[in-house]
């Protein structure tokens, strides 16, 4: 949800709240360093790195998008094109 403060507009760099990491299934999800991940594989011993992808990815395009709108007339999403 959005909250609009009184006073002149602010940015904050949210780019890492849209990535998605993904491991295959009946492998274990970790955090290896402060944004990396790796899956554990169903053997317990093979260790991959986890896939990352952004949630605006073609792969998404049949999710759909709501925005809990609370008084906000225009909330800009800057992005870093990075996929």
């Amino acid at each position: 949800m959005f909250k609009r403060k009184a006073g002149q507009s602010t940015f904050v760099d949210a780019g890492e709240l849209t990535d998605v990491y993904y491991c295959p299934d009946g492998s274990k999800f970790q955090q290896t360093g402060p944004h990396s991940y790796s899956c554990v594989l169903p053997d317990l011993v093979t260790e991959v790195p986890a896939v990352e992808y952004n949630v605006f990815n073609a792969l998404f395009s049949q999710y759909f998008w709501d925005v809990n709108n609370a008084g906000v007339r225009v909330t800009q999403v800057l992005m870093r094109a990075n996929f």
